[in-house]
C-alpha cells in the first residue's frame, strides 16, 4: 500500500455507537480501563453530562439514563 492509501485511510472517520447501560455493561477485557460515559443530568448538572470514568464504576450509574462507549484511539502521527 502506498502511503497516500495510507494516510487516507487512517483520516476515515470511525463509527461510533452509544450502548444504554441497561443493555449491556463494558468490560475492562472488552473495552478497556475506561470508557465514555453520557448521563441525563439536571440543567445545573449539565457540564457533567459527558465524561471518561473507570469501567468498572460504570455498573454504579443508573441503567436508564446512561450510555456508554469505548474511547477512541489516538490518532496516528
Amino acid at each position: 500500500m502506498n502511503n497516500n492509501n495510507e494516510n487516507s485511510a487512517l483520516n476515515k472517520p470511525a463509527v461510533i455507537s452509544w450502548v444504554l447501560v441497561s443493555e449491556k455493561l463494558p468490560t475492562v477485557e472488552e473495552n478497556g480501563q475506561k470508557v465514555l460515559i453520557y448521563r441525563i443530568m439536571n440543567d445545573s448538572q449539565s457540564s457533567l453530562a459527558i465524561s471518561i470514568h473507570e469501567t468498572n464504576m460504570v455498573k454504579h450509574c443508573n441503567p436508564n439514563e446512561t450510555w456508554w462507549m469505548e474511547l477512541p484511539k489516538p490518532p496516528c502521527l
